[in-house]
């Protein structure tokens, strides 16, 4: 018997140490992550993309932390709370709507339609009568071709949308388009991107609309130039003044990365985080192998400064496009 009762004991300790060595191992990717978010290095490609992907790569710290607390492993309890604790302060204030302006419940409103229609989109013409049926005050589009833009004046574009603003670009553009009255519409440089831009006339108030696209930083002078992009669009917000501005598009940044977050301190909200809605998710990664997955991080964002403020926001899908759009209802305070 007491042979055995040690054999069973000695199962037991090897169990516990091979689950606390598993845990051990799955909270140090974690830990570097967590560490990475906070500090907002953004630096080699891996860790830009286990940035963006931290909403699920940090949740399993829960499991662990629950685990851990149960057993009394508090070795392994201290890290686990660093995590899921990080986690939680990363994630909450995307799903917690902001308060209300009171200005805002009154004020006149434009919708905005956004999206990035993927250039080689086999569906043109669906997509195109889908941005007709939004009928939205303002169309920003991104990665337009010419065949994509002939399906969008064949929907009528150009009757409904007199002022229209066009990118050129290889493989792709980006388009701006609006039926509200418009000034200064024509092309902007911000942070060495050329961006199609004008300022609509909502009530009595000028408000300043931009298509954004910003570089994807797959290799480190695509970072370089993704840094910069958001840079030049952060100079643009503090230099607003008192016209409101409005960036959307496609920020080929998920709401973690560490450049993006910064952005925001510069005077910027986020839309989607604004109304409670920021853990929502618009691309969907390329490869046949991963599309089933669906759409896994966010990149496609509307951010404003002070003098507008979100009335709803209702993400769509995009006919042949790897992205999710949204059509955006946005109060601007008047005079």
């Amino acid at each position: 018997m007491n042979g055995t009762s040690e054999a069973m004991a000695g199962s037991t300790n090897l169990l516990g140490w091979t689950l606390r060595g598993a845990a051990g191992v799955a909270l140090i990717p974690m830990i570097v992550v967590t560490v990475w978010i906070w500090f907002g290095w953004s630096r080699p490609s891996p860790v830009l993309v286990l940035e963006g992907f931290q909403m699920y790569l940090l949740a399993p710290a829960w499991v662990i932390l629950i685990a851990t607390l149960a057993t009394r492993q508090w070795a392994l309890a201290v890290p686990a709370v660093f995590v899921a604790g990080s986690h939680l302060l990363f994630c909450l204030p995307a799903a917690t709507a902001d308060s209300v302006p009171a200005w805002a419940s009154d004020a006149p409103t434009m919708t905005v339609f956004v999206a990035n229609v993927r250039y080689d989109n086999p569906r043109a013409d669906e997509l195109a009568r889908d941005v007709m049926a939004s009928n939205a005050d303002v169309v920003v589009l991104n990665e337009t071709t010419p065949a994509i833009r002939d399906a969008l004046r064949a929907a009528g574009t150009s009757d409904r949308y007199p002022t229209r603003v066009h990118v050129e670009g290889r493989p792709f553009g980006e388009t701006l388009m609006t039926r509200l009255p418009a000034t200064d519409a024509g092309v902007e440089v911000l942070g060495g991107q050329r961006v199609p831009a004008a300022t609509v006339s909502v009530g009595d108030r000028d408000v300043r609309v931009y298509s954004v696209h910003v570089n994807a930083p797959k290799s480190s002078a695509q970072r370089h130039i993704w840094r910069r992009n958001l840079d030049g669009i952060g100079g643009s917000a503090e230099a607003a003044g008192d016209v409101p501005h409005l960036y959307a598009g496609d920020f080929n940044s998920a709401p973690w990365h560490g450049p993006y977050r910064r952005l925001l301190a510069r005077g910027l909200t986020d839309a989607h985080d604004a109304l409670g809605q920021g853990l929502s998710r618009s691309w969907t990664p390329h490869p046949a192998v991963l599309s089933w997955l669906g759409p896994v991080m966010r990149l496609d964002h509307a951010l404003f400064t002070p003098g507008l403020f979100p009335r709803s926001l209702t993400d769509v899908e995009v006919p042949g496009s790897d992205h999710r759009g949204f059509l955006l209802e946005i109060a601007v305070r008047q005079p």
